[in-house]
C-alpha cells in the first residue's frame, strides 16, 4: 500500500498555516486604570496612563514606583452607557426615499467585543421637502425608531474597526415604518448594518463616533412593504447615519495589531 503519510502531513500543515493567516482576534474594549499600591510599591503592567508601555519584569513580580497603570475590560462607574446623536440621515429604497433631519441614541457596552444600541431617527420625511412624515408604530410624527439592536465589534486589516449592528439572535426588523398619506404600505427593514468606528481605536477617549452609508461598512438590508392587501414586495435598503458617540468614563477598543 502507497504511504500518504507525508501529503497528508503537508496538506494539513498548508490547511492549518491558511487559516491561521485569515484568522482575526477579535478587538478589546478595556480602560487604562491606575491600580492602588500594595505596600509602597505598585503592580500593573504599565508604566503610563494609556497601558501601551510595558513594565518590566523585575517591576511586575516584584513591584515599583513607575507601573501604576493597569488595562482592565471591566466596566467603569457609569456601567458602559452612552448616548449617540448626529446630524442628516437617510432611510433610502428605491419607492421610499427618507429623509431625517437627525438621530439620537442610546446604549451601553455588553462585554468586550460587544455592545447594544437603540436608535431614533427624527424629523423624517418622504423625499425632500413633501411634509409627508414618516413614522414607527407609536412614535411621535416624523419619528423612526430603531429596535433594540447588538452590536459586534470587529476588526478589519489595517487596524480599521467596525460594529456589526442587528437584531439579538437576528430576530425582528431592524425598524418599521410607515409614510403619510396612510394608504401606503408599511415598510419593514430587516438585515445588518456595519459601521465604521473611530475616536476610541487605539485610544483612551470618552467620546467616539460610528459612520454608516452605501460606501462606508457593508450593509445586509431588505425594506419589506406591507400592503393592505397583505401582498408582501422587498427590495434592497441603504442606511446612511453618522453618530457622536460620549460616554460617561473614558473606553477603548484595543485592536489585536496594536
Amino acid at each position: 500500500m502507497r504511504s500518504v503519510g507525508p501529503l497528508v502531513g503537508c496538506l494539513v500543515i498548508a490547511l492549518c498555516a491558511a487559516f491561521t493567516a485569515g484568522a482575526q482576534a477579535a478587538p478589546e474594549i478595556g480602560r487604562c486604570v491606575t491600580v492602588a499600591r500594595s505596600g509602597r510599591l505598585y503592580m500593573g503592567h504599565y508604566v503610563d496612563k494609556a497601558c501601551n508601555t510595558e513594565a518590566s519584569s523585575q517591576e511586575i513580580s516584584n513591584g515599583g514606583h513607575s507601573n501604576k497603570y493597569e488595562w482592565e475590560v471591566a466596566l467603569g462607574p457609569d456601567g458602559g452607557s452612552y448616548t449617540s446623536n448626529g446630524m442628516f440621515s437617510e432611510i433610502k429604497t428605491r419607492r421610499f426615499p427618507v429623509n431625517c433631519k437627525k438621530t439620537v441614541g442610546k446604549g451601553a457596552i455588553l462585554s468586550t467585543d460587544t455592545v447594544d444600541a437603540k436608535f431614533t431617527f427624527v424629523g423624517c420625511e418622504l423625499g425632500t421637502h413633501t411634509k409627508e412624515e414618516c413614522h414607527s408604530n407609536g412614535a411621535g410624527a416624523g419619528e423612526i425608531d430603531t429596535g433594540n439592536l447588538l452590536g459586534t465589534v470587529i476588526e478589519e486589516p489595517g487596524k480599521e474597526v467596525f460594529i456589526e449592528y442587528e437584531p439579538p439572535r437576528g430576530e425582528g426588523p431592524w425598524a418599521q415604518f410607515e409614510c403619510a398619506p396612510h394608504d401606503r404600505p408599511k415598510v419593514e427593514v430587516e438585515g445588518e448594518v456595519t459601521a465604521k468606528l473611530t475616536g476610541i481605536v487605539n485610544v483612551s477617549s470618552k467620546k467616539g463616533r460610528i459612520e454608516a452609508g452605501a460606501t462606508v461598512g457593508e450593509q445586509f438590508l431588505l425594506a419589506e412593504y406591507l400592503t393592505l392587501e397583505h401582498e408582501e414586495e422587498e427590495e434592497e435598503a441603504i442606511i446612511t447615519v453618522t453618530q457622536s458617540l460620549k460616554f460617561g468614563e473614558k473606553y477603548e477598543v484595543r485592536t489585536a495589531e496594536a
